[in-house]
């Protein structure tokens, strides 16, 4: 076996279960395939076989939301209204 076949992969993100809001939006049919594979790894690395679409999607942003370093200077109060 490849080294890399022996170490365990892991997704980047974590969905969390709390409550929910929908949101409808339109994306790229290139974005959707690869979000339908991303559900598809984070069902199979995680063992979490009720992992959705929209919590993925959820998790990405929550992700963005906590890394993108303008963002958050955006919302410390630099920028944003509330």
């Amino acid at each position: 076996m490849a080294e890399s076949e022996t170490k365990k992969v892991a997704p980047l993100l974590v969905i969390d279960r709390v409550t929910y809001k929908k949101l409808k939006v339109d994306i790229k049919s290139e974005t959707h395939a690869k979000l339908t594979e991303y559900v598809a790894f984070y069902r199979k690395a995680t063992g979490d076989t009720k992992a959705s679409d929209g919590e993925v999607v959820g998790a990405a942003l929550e992700w963005v939301f906590r890394e993108d370093k303008a963002f958050i200077k955006f919302t410390s109060g630099s920028g944003a209204t509330r």
